[in-house]
């Protein structure tokens, strides 16, 4: 019993990811052979799937495996930073609760500056 208390939690080591996202990261993390590390020479080593991101960011000649279109200017920065989009909740929010600085709309619903 004490052996079962010790095992890590399955759920703590799952990405939360969209279906979309894990087809566009396993583009990158799942190559044929491993790739040489760069930072230890003569080791081998896979992508992890933040190494993934920055990669897919980095290449401007991406394209989404879905739908076969290049990333948009929305997505691409939320493969950088790893951020969740926002959701209709996350608008309901910023409708109710305007971010304002100085009396101006610093940022709304729709985005910066928006009401």
């Amino acid at each position: 019993m004490s052996a079962w208390q010790r095992r890590p939690i399955p759920e703590a080591k799952r990405l939360n990811l969209s279906r979309r996202a894990v087809r566009n990261l396993l583009t990158c993390m799942d190559p044929a052979t491993p790739l040489p590390d760069p930072d230890r020479p003569g080791q081998m080593h896979w992508r992890t799937q933040i190494a993934a991101r920055k990669l897919i960011t980095q290449d401007a000649d991406f394209r989404d495996v879905t739908t076969g279109q290049p990333l948009d200017d929305y997505a691409r920065p939320r493969y950088d930073t790893g951020t969740k989009g926002i959701n209709s909740r996350d608008r309901y929010y910023l409708r109710k609760h305007l971010l304002k600085k100085n009396g101006q709309v610093i940022y709304g619903p729709d985005g910066p500056g928006q009401r």
